[in-house]
């Protein structure tokens, strides 16, 4: 970022020819990915990121137009403004989407252990070559029983949280789940 406001050199006009295409080709491939996003949630992190980039790509050009018309007006004092205010928007669409949610990939986290444990039933299934709706059953009764565990230690085992957090209306919805699963009611894993 700060290279931009450096004094010119005889490269300086390449140097702003590649990073304005380099900025083009970022918008252009998150415009895309917006629009052709297969989900609800890859729209979304292509949205905030367009949004979240918007300040960063504004000050880089500014910063170029005033120094390549030799204004005086040195620009680096404010690409930290602008890269804090791409931070509070990554931020802010992480706190409230999930968007860039790491704890799946650190050890020990819940989330890790929840998808290790989905991905490890459905290696098993796969394995076994099961076939027909008995094991199917199985599959299902078991991926649910690991989304229940989780989303009930994610609410400290809160039930009516949890199913709060599952979105079904009442917690006598999912006492029942758990009732069918043989889940206690007290048990944690």
């Amino acid at each position: 970022g700060y290279s931009v406001t450096a004094i010119q050199g005889p490269f300086y006009l390449a140097f702003v020819v590649y990073l304005v295409a380099k900025l083009l080709a970022n918008v252009v491939t998150l415009l895309q990915g917006y629009l052709r996003a297969k989900s609800t949630l890859g729209s979304i992190r292509c949205a905030y990121s367009l949004v979240a980039l918007a300040p960063v790509m504004i000050v880089v050009v500014t910063a170029i137009i005033l120094k390549m018309t030799n204004s005086g007006i040195n620009a680096a004092g404010i690409f930290p403004i602008a890269t804090t205010l791409f931070l509070l928007l990554i931020v802010k669409g992480e706190s409230q989407h999930k968007l860039m949610d790491i704890r799946r990939f650190l050890p020990f986290s819940a989330e890790r252990k929840a998808a290790t444990d989905v991905i490890q039933i459905m290696d098993e299934y796969t394995s076994r070559n099961n076939s027909g709706a008995d094991s199917f059953k199985a599959l299902r009764n078991s991926i649910e029983k690991k989304i229940i565990f989780y989303t009930l230690h994610r609410c400290d085992y809160n039930v009516s949280k949890a199913a709060e957090m599952m979105g079904f209306e009442s917690r006598s919805t999912l006492y029942s789940m758990m009732n069918r699963l043989g889940i206690n009611h007290n048990e944690r894993n």
